[in-house]
């Protein structure tokens, strides 16, 4: 009997909102404690150019939140294990931070940032052209990499 008043109790308690730039600046702060990503801003600055980790988030499927990160790595990095890192951090901190657990965590590299602070890649203006590739993983999750990268 007192298990159902107990939940009886915390249903009443309301409801936790967690907006969805909290979550971004969570999950940007957990891709930056993964060794190999950097903070980056390309272009002419933050104002015409693109500042990395960028962080998209959508907190209203009910089966939970999901995000899209959007790093640049230092170079060389090896990025499949790096974007895994990642995922695994997004997720870990999420959940550990808010009590949620992120129903999705995509993970894009962008930009490869040499020490010297030079673009990684081949092509124009040091950007690389490489497309990417689905691969299921073990655990039934989406895996990305670029085509040509053996797995």
């Amino acid at each position: 009997m007192a298990d159902s008043a107990d939940a009886t109790a915390r249903a009443d308690r309301g409801t936790l909102v967690i907006a969805d730039r909290v979550a971004a600046k969570i999950a940007t702060r957990a891709a930056l404690s993964v060794d190999a990503v950097v903070r980056h801003h390309s272009g002419l600055g933050a104002v015409v150019g693109a500042t990395y980790p960028q962080v998209r988030v959508d907190m209203a499927p009910s089966a939970g939140p999901q995000f899209m990160v959007i790093v640049a790595l230092r170079w060389p990095s090896a990025v499949a294990e790096v974007c895994r890192q990642v995922r695994r951090q997004v997720a870990h901190d999420m959940n550990r931070l808010t009590g949620l657990a992120p129903s999705r965590v995509d993970v894009s590299v962008a930009q490869m940032i040499s020490s010297s602070g030079r673009h990684g890649g081949h092509g124009i203006a040091g950007r690389s052209h490489a497309r990417l590739v689905e691969l299921p993983t073990a655990e039934g999750e989406r895996e990305y990499r670029g085509v040509g990268e053996q797995a």
